[in-house]
Formats: C-alpha cells, structure tokens, sequence
C-alpha cells in the first residue's frame, strides 16, 4: 500500500488534483499482510470485505493470478493480446526492452520512456505514474482521430 498511497487520490478524484474528472479509475492497491496504513483499511479487513462481496470468484482469481506469476507456468512462453501501456522507469531492476517485450505482449499501444524513477515508481515519481496511467487508458475509452 505504501507505494501507491501517493497516487490513490489523484486516480480516483483527478478533478481535484488537476486533472479530468473522465480521468477517474477505481484502484485497488496490492498490500503486504500486516502493511496497512491508518488512512486505508487493513489487508484483512479489505479481504473479508472483498471475499464476502465476490466469494468464490475472489478466491479463483487471485489464485489463479498468484499461480500464473509465481507457479509452474512462470517459464513458459505466454502470449498476451489485450491492448497493453509500459512505461519504462530507467531505474527500474531490469529496464524492458520493447523488442523483448513484443515477444509476449503482441498488443502493445502506448509506450513511454521516463525521464526518472525506478521499480517503485507510484512512489518515487507519482506525477508521472498518474499521467501515463491517464494518458494510456484515455486512448481505451477515446475513439481513434483517424
């Protein structure tokens, strides 16, 4: 939760942070059990919340995303057709490659080089999280100028 405390409010109300109000996303922020800040509900309260509202559905899909991130599949070759954005943070662990990256994200629509930032980027560089997250999925919900 702490690396996108920053970014949370001006991605749910960007009218009041200067942006569209067109520009708004419902966020839902990954969390370490235990790491809740007192501003947001604790991790398991947010769970409970979430398991009563979609049950099994809950369950079946954060076990099939921890499964196809971290299980057996992991290695295997994959590829991804949805329409993607990356930005790519130069201080990033490992930094993508667009040539690499069109190996298993054939759709790839927006990318964007960072003048600064790393993996923490909704942390380190929140201004420019927001704006690439805004830039890219206003191009989803905005018809082509062609």
């Amino acid at each position: 939760m702490v690396e996108f405390h920053k970014v949370v409010e001006p991605l749910t109300d960007p009218a009041a942070h200067g942006g569209n109000a067109a520009d708004a996303f419902h966020v839902v922020c990954p969390s370490l059990p235990g790491g809740a800040s007192r501003k947001y509900p604790r991790p398991r309260r947010v769970a409970r919340q979430c398991h009563a509202l979609l049950g099994d559905r809950y369950r079946r899909f954060f076990g099939r995303l921890y499964w196809e991130s971290f299980g057996a599949k992991r290695h295997a070759a994959y590829r991804v057709t949805v329409q993607t954005g990356i930005a790519v943070f130069p201080k990033e662990i490992v930094t993508p490659v667009r040539k690499w990256m069109e190996a298993s994200y054939t759709n790839i629509q927006h990318w964007s080089e960072m003048p600064k930032g790393g993996h923490f980027a909704a942390f380190e560089q929140p201004e420019l999280f927001v704006r690439e997250m805004r830039d890219f999925f206003r191009t989803l919900r905005e018809p082509s100028a062609s």
